[in-house]
Formats: C-alpha cells, structure tokens, sequence
C-alpha cells in the first residue's frame, strides 16, 4: 500500500544532515570539532544531522570550506533545497520531486493555463509576477523551481506526458503577444518529442467536465496512481483510489471531445500567424 511521501521540508533537512555526518566521518571528526570550527554549540551540529533544525544563513558556506567542498558548494546546494521546500507548498514539493520525477507517465488538463510542466521561463515569470503580493525573490524561486520539473524530459527514458489544453489558452496574452507567442512555439517544439502529446480541448464544446479545476495524473513504475489538484487556496496530492477513478474518468470525457495532435499543431500555428 503506498502513502504520500514524507514533507519535503523534512526530506530536504534529513539529505543536509545525512551528508553532514557522511562528511564528519570521512574526516573522523566528532560532532565537537566541527562545531569548533564553525563556532557554535556542539548540540547545533547534532540537531542538523536528526534533522531537527534547519541550519541559519551563511552555515552552508561555512561548512563547504570547512570541508574543502567551496568549489562543489555541495552544503549550498542542500541548503538551496531546504529554501525551495520551505517556500513553495508541501503539497507541490510532494508532487515535483517525489511523484513526477519517478513517473512513467503523465497526465495533465489545465483549463486557465498551460500546464507547469511545459511552461517557457518568459510565461512561468509572467504567471508568477502576477500573483498578488509577489516579490521578485519570490517569483524568482517559483520559477526556478517550476523549470527544475523539465529535468525529466531529458532524461534517457522520459515518462509519456499528455497534455489536454483548453482552446481559450491560444489566445490568453499571459505576459503579452510575444510571450504568448514564444510559449506557442514551444509546444509545437516539444510536441516534436515522441513522448509528448499535446491536444487542444475546442471552446465550442462546453467541456464541463473540466470545468472544475485543472488536475494532473501519475502512473508510477511499481506504487499505484497518484494524482494532483490544485485551487486558489491550496492543493493536494492524493493515491485515494475513489479519487482517482473520478479523475481519470473525468480525463477520459475530456479527452473524448478534443481535437488530434495533428490538428492541435495546426491550430497553434494557425494561433502564432493572428
């Protein structure tokens, strides 16, 4: 029986400790003479190997010299993990680095936007900068973290992705004409991947089965499925299987009523000459 995987917060602390004690003792360094040289409390040190606290700004790059790690910057780097985990939601770190990236397949019907996955830097920005309250620190991690996810488009066996699009996203000007257009142009781009398949959901049909939300769908190699939603006050990723048989039959009813990739491309060509 499968759960939801661990808080990526916590993960995220437990791979900073984890390397810290590794690295301790391969030097054959107590707890003591590493808390020595950085000049704080021994209990600090063993507190960042349970995973208990999360180390303070500065440490990681203290460490890294410490160890002779400052041209790997190998503690930044967990450090850096640490921050996207705490400033995005538990519930999409569930999904970007624990689901998606062991998917063998994925599903996704976005009604409002294109789907994350398959987002340009120029539209993910725009997306981002539009939040309410948003700073650039802010937008800046968002995106980052939202174009890490296209990692595992390259990798040597990259999961089949199928991407429902509503009509009326063609013609939305997230961040202006030629950011929409740059985004176009990428999905044609990408459709040209044996592994992705893109289609277009036509305005005339209601599609009222999608109306909803937008929701994404996993299938794992050896755990069962799982599945994403997301709304303006949160999201979820769930392995319930009454949920999942909801989605999928939801996706397969909007499936039914859209156009052929052949003739999804050559609506968005169509789209980029307007």
């Amino acid at each position: 029986m499968s759960s939801i995987p661990p808080d990526p917060v916590i993960m995220a602390r437990m791979r900073f400790g984890d390397e810290l004690a590794q690295r301790r003792r391969e030097k054959k360094w107590t707890q003591f003479a590493v808390s020595s040289r950085l000049g704080v409390h021994q209990t600090l040190i063993s507190q960042w190997e349970r995973a208990i606290k999360a180390p303070g700004p500065g440490y990681a790059e203290r460490l890294d010299r410490i160890f002779g790690l400052a041209d790997d910057g190998i503690f930044t780097a967990h450090y850096n993990r640490i921050l996207r985990a705490v400033n995005n939601p538990a519930w999409f770190m569930q999904w970007a680095e624990h689901v998606e990236r062991q998917a063998v397949a994925l599903r996704f019907w976005d009604p409002l936007l294109v789907t994350g996955l398959l987002q340009t830097p120029e539209y993910a920005y725009a997306i981002f900068r539009g939040a309410p309250g948003a700073t650039p620190a802010w937008v800046e991690e968002r995106v980052s973290v939202r174009l890490s996810r296209k990692v595992i488009l390259e990798r040597e066996k990259p999961p089949t992705v199928l991407s429902l699009i509503e009509e009326s996203v063609l013609h939305r000007p997230v961040g202006g004409p030629d950011v929409l257009a740059g985004q176009l142009q990428y999905l044609l781009k990408v459709a040209e991947r044996p592994n992705v398949t893109i289609q277009v959901v036509p305005q005339s049909v209601a599609c009222t089965a999608g109306m909803v939300s937008g929701f994404g769908l996993a299938k794992l190699p050896l755990d069962p499925d799982m599945a994403t939603l997301e709304s303006l006050t949160g999201g979820l990723v769930s392995a319930d299987t009454e949920l999942l048989a909801k989605l999928h039959q939801r996706y397969d009813t909007i499936r039914a009523d859209a156009y052929s990739q052949r003739e999804s491309m050559a609506m968005i060509r169509d789209v980029i000459k307007l």
